[in-house]
């Protein structure tokens, strides 16, 4: 499996000069959706990282439990290691393994808005890299 880009487009295309080997998910793969799913999925399991489109931007991800898949964001991001990446998560019921403890005030914001554009931060598990923090004790994340 080829840990270099299957296919880029709009933005992704921007992106073929980075400093570590990237996937990137096609936005309009139709059919191939499926297979770029599995591919991804292959790659994050392997510490790898996968590119992917939001609503605004395409993202960078990778395996939060993982010191070497956060270092290889880190990298070909250019960003400085001290400043904390947003979890992204499936949904609700993931965010208890990943968190301490879900504020009242949390919860209830988490009740009003997701899924939607809502990022909370609270005290992070040992299961997340400290890398992935910024070596601080909070996670950052989004469903």
């Amino acid at each position: 499996m080829s840990h270099q880009p299957l296919s880029f487009s709009g933005a992704a295309a921007e992106k073929k000069s980075s400093p570590c080997p990237l996937w990137v998910a096609d936005a309009e793969a139709g059919p191939r959706l499926d297979q770029q799913l599995r591919e991804a999925a292959a790659l994050l399991a392997a510490n790898q990282v996968v590119g992917f489109p939001t609503e605004t931007v395409y993202g960078l991800g990778g395996n939060a439990f993982s010191d070497e898949a956060i270092v290889r964001i880190f990298r070909a991001k250019g960003r400085p290691s001290d400043n904390p990446l947003i979890v992204h998560i499936a949904d609700r019921a993931a965010l208890g393994d990943l968190v301490a403890e879900i504020t009242p005030s949390a919860q209830k914001l988490i009740d009003t808005f997701w899924p939607g554009p809502l990022t909370v931060v609270l005290k992070a598990k040992d299961c997340i890299s400290r890398k992935c923090t910024g070596g601080v004790c909070d996670v950052m994340c989004v469903v």
